[in-house]
C-alpha cells in the first residue's frame, strides 16, 4: 500500500507540473527567466541610431570639393567655356559602386562651385563658424 500511495502521488505531481505551462501557471516564473526570448520579438535598433545624412551635409561636399585638385574635380564636368559647366550625371565605366552612389551629388556640387563667388562664399561661411567655438 505505501507503494501504491507514493507513485499515485508522484503521478500528481508530475501532472501537476505538465499541466501548470498550458494553464498559464509558469508565467511569472517564464516572465523573468526567459526575458531573452522576448528580445527576439521586436526588430532590433541600434543605438545611437545611424545617421545617413546631415543638415550640414551640403556645405561639407561643397569645402571638400573645394579644397580637391583641379584634376579631381574636372571628373564630374564637363567645360565648354569659362563660365559654362555641365554636370557629368553619369560616372565612367569602371567607377566603384560607392562613387556611383555619390556621384551625382559630387557633380552638382562641383558645378555649383563654379558658378561665380561661390567657391569663396563657401569657404568664408566655414570659417565664420570655426571662429564660434
Amino acid at each position: 500500500m505505501p507503494k501504491q500511495l507514493f507513485y499515485v502521488t508522484v503521478v500528481a505531481i508530475l501532472f501537476k507540473q505538465a499541466t501548470a505551462a498550458p494553464k498559464g501557471g509558469n508565467v511569472e516564473v517564464i516572465a523573468k527567466l526567459c526575458g531573452a526570448l522576448r528580445l527576439g520579438d521586436n526588430p532590433i535598433t541600434f543605438e545611437p541610431q545611424e545617421e545617413t545624412g546631415f543638415e550640414g551635409e551640403p556645405t561639407v561636399l561643397k569645402l571638400n570639393m573645394s579644397l580637391a585638385p583641379k584634376e579631381w574635380r574636372d571628373k564630374f564636368v564637363n567645360r565648354s567655356g569659362p563660365n559654362k559647366v555641365e554636370p557629368i550625371e553619369t560616372p565612367p565605366k569602371g567607377t566603384p559602386d560607392d562613387w556611383k552612389n555619390m556621384w551625382s551629388r559630387w557633380a552638382a556640387v562641383e558645378a555649383a562651385l563654379n558658378k561665380p563667388n561661390v567657391e569663396t562664399a563657401t569657404a568664408k561661411s566655414v570659417q565664420r563658424r570655426d571662429n564660434l567655438y
